[in-house]
Formats: structure tokens, sequence, C-alpha cells
């Protein structure tokens, strides 16, 4: 069931892009443009029919768009990889179905030679035994789970869910607290 208050004074012609999204193109003329897109193809639409809606020079969609056909291909191909790194999966071969754990995961990395932050992916099995690196990679697990929270909060059958998972994340951090502390002092 959805709730009916997140909806009613939403006013669908007004628009604004995610925090952190990044694009040349104003919210306002995308969502426009993806509307009438929508509204074209039977309220039904694929990225395939944005891309070709987008095609023309003088589309408003056109310059979200990388229309090099040679840095398109190589960035396309790093999707492929980003996909690939993100689907596979360590299994135990004696339990197969309840052991799947994703065999790497991504981490920020800060060179010391310029100091820039980059994303970069290492093995769980590394991560999960770096303190630090598995630090990071618990934070990211929660702002994944609060960004999945939001995301679904107007349905009102995963609000019980969420409330769950919040006081677990709780209980958990109070856990690695006290287990922090012990650490400490017996160090």
């Amino acid at each position: 069931m959805i709730s009916k208050t997140v909806f009613e004074n939403m006013n669908s012609s007004t628009y604004a892009w995610k925090a952190g999204s990044r694009s040349p193109v104003p919210a306002q003329v995308a969502g426009e443009e993806l509307t009438d897109i929508q509204e074209a193809n039977g309220d039904f639409f694929t990225p395939a029919s944005v891309v070709f809606a987008a095609r023309p020079k003088n589309a408003p969609l056109h310059p979200a768009f990388e229309w090099n056909d040679k840095k398109a291909a190589a960035a396309h191909r790093e999707d492929q990889a980003r996909y690939l790194i993100r689907n596979i999966v360590m299994v135990n071969p004696e339990k197969p179905k309840n052991t799947a754990v994703r065999a790497f995961v991504s981490i920020s990395h800060t060179s010391a030679e310029d100091d820039i932050c980059a994303k970069r992916y290492t093995s769980t099995i590394h991560a999960m035994t770096d303190k630090d690196l598995r630090e990071q990679v618990l934070a990211q697990a929660q702002s994944d789970w609060r960004a999945f929270a939001r995301k679904y909060a107007q349905f009102l059958d995963l609000a019980e869910m969420a409330a769950a998972f919040d006081t677990a994340n709780i209980r958990a951090q109070k856990a690695q607290s006290v287990l922090q502390d012990q650490q400490n002092a017996a160090a």
C-alpha cells in the first residue's frame, strides 16, 4: 500500500536532481523530457527510448550523453566491468544456497601522490580483515540502508522493516563500541 500523504502534495511537474547527482541538463528539463518520452511510449519507457530521443543534437537530453563513440565504448566497458565485480559471489560448496557473499567490495582510496580520493575494489576477505577497510565497508552498508529506507519510505509495508533495521543498527553500534572498549582495555 502506498502512503497517500507522501504523494498528496507532490507536484509531478516540479523536478530536482537527487543529492550528489551530476548532469549538464537541468533537472526540470530532464524531468519534463522523460515525462514526454513516457507519454509518447504509452506510459512506459526504456533506457533505449531515452537514448533514441536524446540522439538529435538539439534534443534537450543530448548533453547528458557521451556521443563520441570511442569514449562511450570505453565508459561502457567500465560499466560492464563494474557489473562483473558487483555480481560475482563466493559460496561455500557444502552450502551453496545459503552462503553467497559478494567476492569484491568498493572502497575509497586516497592516493598519497595527488591526494585524490577514488573508488577501487578489493576482495571482501581483505576488506573485512583490515580494520580501516572494514569500518569503511560497514559505514557504506549503513549508508546504503539509509538510502534504501529513504527511497522506499513512502511504502507503508516497508516502514516496519526500516524501524526494525534502525533498532538493530543501534544495537550493533553499541556492541561494536563495547567490543572496541574491551580491545582498548586489553591493549
